[in-house]
C-alpha cells in the first residue's frame, strides 16, 4: 500500500465522494496526500464546490491514521488503482473503482472469469440449472464471481466451491459486515480456498439498498460472461447484465418456466439478444475453452437390478416426488430408497432435498 493511501481511505468514507470523483480528484492533484492537503478554495477552482466541500467534510470528520488501525485490526487489504496488482478487467471500463478493499488472493481473477447471479428467491430449478451447468466449469478452473446474496449467488459460490474451483463475492458493504449473516462461513470458506472477498466500501458500512448498483457493476466489470439463471422482470440480477452490456460484456440467460415470475428477467434478456445458456457447453463455447467431454447416460453398460431400472425409468429431468415415485414403480417405500441410494451413488439420480429427485 502506498504511504498517500491513508488519505484515500479517509475521503472513501465520505458518502459523495464516489469512485469518479476520486479519481478526478487524483487526476487534479496527482496523489492523494496533496488532495488532503489542499485548501477548500483551491479545490473549488480545480474539482468543483460540491467535491470540494466533501473533501473538507471528510477532513474534519475522518483520520487517515485511524483508516489504516481499522484495516490493519481487521486484517483487510487495499488495493489502489494504478497498482500493478489491480484486477486487470476492472481497469478496462469507464468506471473502475479508485480503491478495494479485500481478503484473500486476487490471482483467482487473473484467467477466466464468469459472473453467475440470480433470484433471492430462487426455485429448486434454479438451484438445480446453477449445479448442474456451472460445477463442470468449474472444475475446468474458471473463476465464478456472484455477490455473496441468498439464493442463486450463494448456490454459484458453493458450486465453485464443491468443483474444487475458485470463487470472488463482491460485497454490497464493508468487508466486517457479511450479508447475510448466514453466509459467514461461506465468505471464510471463499478465502481458505484461494479466492477473494472484495468491496468497494469503506470496514462498517452496512449494506444499504443503494449499495448494490454499485457493487452489481464490478460483478459484471470482472466477468468475461455475466450469466443470470433466475430473476424477476425487475432486479438486481437485471442490473448486473445491463451493466454488462454497457461494458460490452457478454450476457446469458437460463430460461425458465413461463409461468413462474422468477423466470421473467432471464427470458426478456433472451428476447433482447442474450445467449440462451442451457447445458455447459454454451458457457465453454462461449469462453472460448474446450467443453468437458460429456458421458450420457443410458442404461447400456449400466448394471441395475429390476428394481433400480423401475425406478429410474419412473424419472426424468423434472423433479418427483418419493411418494409419486413409489405409486408408479409399484414398489414399497423400502426398495424405492434402497434403488434411489444406489442410484444416487453411481451419478445417475440427484437427491434435492424434500423427498424429490430427479435424473442427472
Amino acid at each position: 500500500m502506498a504511504d498517500d493511501t491513508k488519505y484515500l481511505l479517509a475521503l472513501n468514507r465520505h458518502p459523495f465522494l464516489g469512485a469518479k470523483r476520486l479519481l478526478a480528484l487524483k487526476k487534479a492533484y496527482g496523489d492523494w496526500r496533496r488532495v488532503w492537503g489542499s485548501t477548500e478554495k483551491e479545490r473549488e477552482s480545480n474539482v468543483g464546490d460540491k467535491t470540494a466541500k466533501a473533501v473538507s467534510e471528510a477532513h474534519s470528520r475522518y483520520s487517515p491514521e485511524h483508516e489504516l488501525e481499522i484495516i490493519s485490526k481487521l486484517n483487510i487489504n487495499v488495493i489502489e488503482l494504478g497498482d500493478v496488482n489491480y484486477p486487470t478487467a476492472l481497469k478496462e471500463v469507464s468506471d473502475p473503482p479508485a480503491l478495494l478493499y479485500y481478503k484473500g488472493s486476487l490471482d483467482a481473477l487473473s484467467g477466466k472469469v464468469i459472473a453467475v447471479v440470480g433470484s433471492r428467491s430462487a426455485t429448486q430449478y434454479g438451484y438445480r440449472a446453477t449445479e448442474d451447468i456451472f460445477l463442470p466449469i468449474a472444475r475446468l478452473g474458471v473463476t465464478i464471481v456472484s455477490g455473496l446474496a441468498l439464493g442463486i449467488d450463494t448456490v454459484a459460490h458453493r458450486v465453485a466451491l464443491n468443483g474444487g474451483g475458485k470463487t470472488v463475492a463482491v460485497l454490497g458493504c464493508g468487508m466486517d459486515r457479511i450479508y447475510p449473516a448466514s453466509n459467514t462461513g461461506l465468505a471464510r470458506a471463499i478465502v481458505e480456498k484461494g479466492g477473494a472477498l472484495i468491496s468497494e466500501f469503506a470496514p462498517g458500512l452496512p449494506s444499504y439498498r443503494s449499495n448494490f448498483p454499485q457493487r452489481n457493476r464490478i460483478i459484471a466489470a470482472l466477468a468475461q460472461l455475466t450469466v443470470i439463471v433466475e430473476g424477476l422482470a425487475e432486479s438486481g440480477a437485471l442490473i448486473t447484465a445491463r451493466a454488462a452490456l454497457e461494458y460490452n460484456k457478454e450476457v446469458g440467460a437460463v430460461p425458465g418456466d413461463i409461468n413462474r415470475p422468477q423466470s421473467a428477467g432471464p427470458l426478456n434478456l433472451i428476447k433482447m439478444g442474450a445467449l440462451p445458456v442451457t447445458c455447459t457447453d454454451d458457457v465453454t463455447l462461449a469462453l472460448g475453452l474446450v467443453p468437458p467431454k460429456s458421458v450420457p447416460v443410458s442404461e447400456e453398460g449400466i448394471k441395475m437390478t429390476s428394481e433400480e431400472k423401475t425406478v429410474y425409468n419412473v424419472l426424468s429431468h423434472k423433479p418427483e416426488h418419493i411418494d409419486k415415485i413409489v405409486s408408479c414403480a409399484n414398489l414399497n417405500i423400502a426398495q424405492v430408497n434402497s434403488s434411489l441410494t444406489m442410484l444416487e451413488i453411481r451419478g445417475l439420480v440427484k437427491n434435492l432435498g424434500g423427498n424429490l429427485f430427479v435424473r442427472r
